[in-house]
């Protein structure tokens, strides 16, 4: 089942073995007829190794079939930090949230177009409603991330150590961590 062998590529990448999720999805996406699961795939594989456009790409076919993947199309739109993409990104996060005003996915999309529009009490709230949605895939580590942008050490420690807890293959999260203690060293 394509769905399954999608879903086995994203818990390689959750533990942090990239070539093994490649496999995985690169099989959905190297058919004659290549499989939406392959293309979100792909793209979560682009996303993961920092080829944010690649993503994009990907994600926005996978979109177009997926109403849900529209987020996801967002965040690597906002991880290109470009102005018009930015905008865009924000588009598409509001009226995620706009279908669904309880969406996890929307809402950490949110967080996450505030924060690099250096709006960051707006990002803050909106990932503290994420992680009020749903406590166990919640954005741990971005809220943490933004805490520690702004030296509140005490918070990002607190929140990073819940991404950890949540998800213990973070590798994010643990790094993250380290320039905490690096920081608080320096002080």
């Amino acid at each position: 089942d394509e769905q399954v062998t999608y879903e086995l590529g994203m818990l390689f990448l959750s533990m942090d073995e990239p070539l093994r999720a490649q496999q995985e999805f690169e099989s959905l996406h190297a058919r004659q007829l290549p499989s939406i699961w392959g293309k979100a795939g792909m793209a979560a594989w682009h996303y993961e190794a920092g080829a944010f456009d690649e993503a994009a790409g990907f994600f926005e076919d996978v979109a177009r079939v997926r109403p849900e993947f529209w987020v996801h199309h967002a965040k690597a739109l906002a991880k290109l930090g470009l102005p018009e993409e930015l905008n865009r990104a924000l588009k598409l996060c509001l009226d995620a949230r706009t279908r669904d005003p309880m969406d996890m996915q929307a809402m950490s999309c949110l967080g996450l177009v505030f924060y690099k529009l250096d709006r960051w009490s707006e990002s803050e709230a909106a990932l503290r409603r994420a992680v009020e949605f749903d406590p166990l895939a919640g954005p741990w580590r971005d809220l943490g991330s933004l805490y520690a942008q702004q030296a509140r050490f005490d918070e990002a420690f607190k929140h990073l150590t819940k991404a950890i807890e949540t998800s213990p293959y973070d590798a994010r999260a643990y790094i993250e961590l380290g320039g905490i203690y690096l920081e608080q060293k320096r002080n």
